[in-house]
């Protein structure tokens, strides 16, 4: 398995802080309940946030900006997170005569929603962004192949570099033949490689380099708890029992990583610093493989029968192919179906052990393989499915974001959307997380505290198995470089993908054309933040965008891009709210050569945070944290 979801799983707020601090959820339409005397169901009205001042957000100036983070929402850990924006362009988004109104009420957008429409057809900005503001413009998206061109008015990363490789080109390859094409000339990178026969061939290739770091995250097999068997968390213990990590383990990594126990990379200080503390380490269940552990704990649950529906089942009768398998008081059979990814060596490692192990517990064991985006489709959007929900196993894998905020993947405030899509719903698990987000930023021990806490109860819940954490190796072209200095392979960390390091990549020897091919299993073709959340679609919005007010260094710190930021002033008001006031650069432009001002930014979040936007399918928490959102968000009824 190549490296799968960019999930935000965990900075869902800082995964952008390249673009616009955007998120997703899925509301529907509200719709008023009918009554015995109205038996009739009627629309709500409709809601609209032009109009509705967001009084956290004001426009100060043709460069000069401000966002007041709400006290309601401070203390945060990752305060910062809050006043992470990036600019959309207002001059293609909104029609000419929209206009950014602004005072100390608040701004709102006014005429600006009319190219919605445009935006999100098959041929509108939502798949062709042809004006951007990155390292890179968008040129074409044709048969799973992206092609990029450098941006020559691009003024810089946080650090000042620009990118001196003419073109990028992301397209869809054979994951089993990925590296094989890079030893061969075919394609130039292929990132986040784990399969140790893999990595070295690569390294044993005359014509490709390998370079690794240590993931900020880990492969895992995803439980649904609202769904299906799995919804007990006895069954989701015993499938942990007789998951054989160690199998797993050794056929993809090949002694590049290791197996873990719980929610964290090998790269997060958190674990670092945990790790050194044995009492916390015993605290956490290793889940050995065991059948007779994972068979007492099914014995406590309902499919504790045979086929009648009254007799006890017995452990003794069950072997790998008689199909003796456990039923509840229903007559119910015990059925776990697993959807798992084509081409993957991790699905076929958990498929050749469960179609052994599932039985000897009685489960009858089914896998469905397919692709990939047939996977997320399911694993993110199963509670919209209804009866058509089939799956309650994945397998895939999730980096953690600079910001580890777990409240974004399994709070129960987010049950029914795609952030918590397996169903994940525990009060004291929610009260942890609650508790190490309303941390000051300086408060880093009680962090550490609350985070062993919460991964004790995580790993009690098992919602996933987590199969391993392990070095993530980038195959590269022999001839492609960093500039950077006191870094190895193309300069990427845990923290700084290649996306971010391409500002720095070279050809140490001319190649006649210049340019880089970079293979993914596939991609959506969502290139607009607001709209899916593929790992391989975030690629290409990385490298288009780059203008945000904070970024993300090789170390895994936020900084202030000073690129973009000229001042920041940051006032602590007597309310308890902050304001976070930017002045940006008047020399940041647009790929078409219109000059980027303060309106893009404020732009940015009135428009993706709007009602109308959210009505249109797109999705965001843009300005979430800040004072007003919710009202803004809400939006009122027009008359």
């Amino acid at each position: 398995m190549k490296k799968i979801l960019a999930l935000f799983s965990t900075l869902v707020l800082a995964v952008t802080l390249f673009a616009c601090q955007q998120v997703t959820t899925t509301v529907p339409l509200t719709t008023a309940v009918p009554t015995t005397s109205a038996p009739t169901t009627t629309a709500a009205p409709l809601k609209y946030s032009e109009g509705v001042k967001f009084e956290g957000v004001k426009l100060l100036g043709d460069y000069k900006f401000s966002l007041t983070i709400d006290p309601e929402e401070l203390p945060y850990f990752y305060e910062t997170a809050y006043a992470a924006v990036g600019p959309m362009p207002m001059h293609v988004l909104a029609p000419s005569f929209a206009v950014i109104e602004s005072d100390d009420d608040g701004a709102t957008l006014v005429g600006g929603f009319g190219k919605i429409d445009d935006i999100i057809a098959l041929d509108g900005y939502r798949y062709y962004p042809t004006v951007t503001a990155g390292p890179y413009k968008f040129v074409s998206f044709v048969n799973q192949v992206v092609t990029l061109e450098i941006d020559p008015l691009f003024k810089g990363d946080f650090e000042g570099n620009k990118p001196v490789i003419e073109k990028v080109i992301q397209r869809r390859v054979n994951q089993t033949l990925d590296v094989e094409q890079v030893i061969s000339g075919e394609i130039d990178l292929v990132t986040g490689v784990i399969e140790g026969e893999e990595i070295q061939s690569a390294k044993n290739a005359a014509t490709a380099s390998a370079d690794f770091y240590t993931r900020n995250g880990y492969g895992l097999l995803a439980m649904t708890c609202d769904f299906g068997p799995t919804e007990d968390v006895k069954v989701r213990q015993a499938i942990a029992y007789i998951t054989d990590r160690q199998h797993v383990a050794d056929v993809v990594l090949g002694g590049y990583g290791s197996v873990v126990y719980s929610e964290y990379g090998l790269a997060q200080w958190m674990y670092q610093e945990a790790s050194e503390d044995k009492e916390w380490e015993d605290s956490i269940n290793e889940y050995a493989f065991s059948i007779d552990a994972a068979n007492e704990l099914l014995d406590q649950t309902e499919w504790k029968y045979e086929s009648d529906g009254t007799t006890a089942w017995d452990s003794s009768k069950a072997t790998a192919t008689n199909e003796y398998y456990r039923y509840n008081a229903d007559k119910e059979v015990l059925t776990i179906k697993h959807f798992g990814t084509e081409n993957n060596n991790v699905t076929t490692s958990l498929r050749d052990k469960f179609v052994l192990n599932m039985p000897l517990c009685g489960m009858k064991y089914e896998i469905t393989i397919g692709t990939f985006d047939t996977l997320l489709n399911h694993y993110y959007f199963g509670f919209q499915l209804g009866a058509d929900r089939t799956y309650c196993l994945f397998n895939l894998a999730t980096n953690f974001g600079t910001n580890y905020d777990p409240y974004y993947s399994w709070h129960s405030d987010w049950l029914n959307t795609w952030y918590n899509g397996q169903g994940m719903s525990n009060e004291d698990l929610d009260e942890l997380m609650v508790s190490m987000r309303q941390l000051d930023p300086e408060q880093r021990d009680e962090y550490l505290v609350l985070w062993k806490q919460y991964q004790i109860l995580w790993n009690e819940l098992i919602p996933n198995v987590p199969l391993y954490s392990n070095q993530y190796f980038d195959v590269f072209d022999k001839n492609l470089k960093t500039k950077a200095v006191g870094y190895t392979g193309i300069g990427t960390t845990s923290f700084f993908d290649w996306t971010a390091a391409i500002t720095t990549m070279t050809y140490e020897v001319d190649t006649p054309n210049d340019v880089l091919i970079h293979g993914v299993p596939e991609m959506n073709g969502e290139f607009m933040s607001g709209f899916g959340n593929s790992a391989y679609d975030n690629n290409v919005r990385s490298l288009i965008y780059g203008y945000g007010t904070y970024a993300v260094n090789r170390g895994g710190e936020i900084v202030l891009n000073e690129t973009v930021v000229k001042d920041l002033d940051v006032v602590k008001n007597e309310d308890g709210s902050k304001t976070y006031t930017f002045t940006i650069y008047d020399d940041l432009y647009w790929s078409d050569g219109v000059g980027i001002t303060a309106a893009d930014f404020v732009f940015a979040i009135l428009f993706s945070g709007s009602q109308e936007w959210l009505r249109a399918g797109a999705t965001s928490t843009a300005g979430e944290g800040l004072v007003g959102y919710m009202k803004y968000h809400a939006g009122e009824p027009k008359e």
